[in-house]
């Protein structure tokens, strides 16, 4: 089994609000033969922080309880999901409150029907407050 994985973003800048972004979790096999995806965790962490922090909302990834997503050998397979990014807030007089952007790192574990779990190359995204 050689799996690998990773995310790529419809845009690596955001405003917030609404502070939402499309993303693709893209799942390769380099391997002889077909792999069995049954788990797709998404990961939200501040750029360059611990994996504790949670600064965003993730929707599904099309792999849930009963479900098995095959991988062909040598094939990939992908699995959108949005991801929802907290931005930094305006204060009262319209100017931003410092950091005046958030950088994070959107990535997915991606767990094998074998019980082993791989992680997805992570892609960033900059998030800024929609001053208008």
């Amino acid at each position: 089994m050689a799996i690998t994985g990773s995310v790529a973003l419809s845009s690596a800048t955001i405003a917030h609000p609404p502070g939402t972004v499309g993303a693709v979790l893209t799942v390769s096999n380099s391997g002889g033969t077909a792999v069995n995806v049954v788990g797709i965790e998404p990961v939200v962490q501040n750029h360059g922080g611990l994996l504790r922090t949670m600064p965003g909302n993730t929707g599904a990834c099309g792999v849930g309880p009963g479900v098995t997503v095959s991988v062909a050998a040598a094939g990939s397979t992908t699995f959108p999901f949005s991801v929802s990014l907290y931005g930094p807030k305006a204060t009262g007089s319209g100017s931003l409150c410092s950091p005046s952007t958030f950088v994070y790192d959107v990535g997915a574990n991606i767990i094998c029907q074998d019980g082993s779990r791989v992680a997805a190359t992570v892609a960033t995204c900059t998030v800024s407050a929609d001053l208008v």
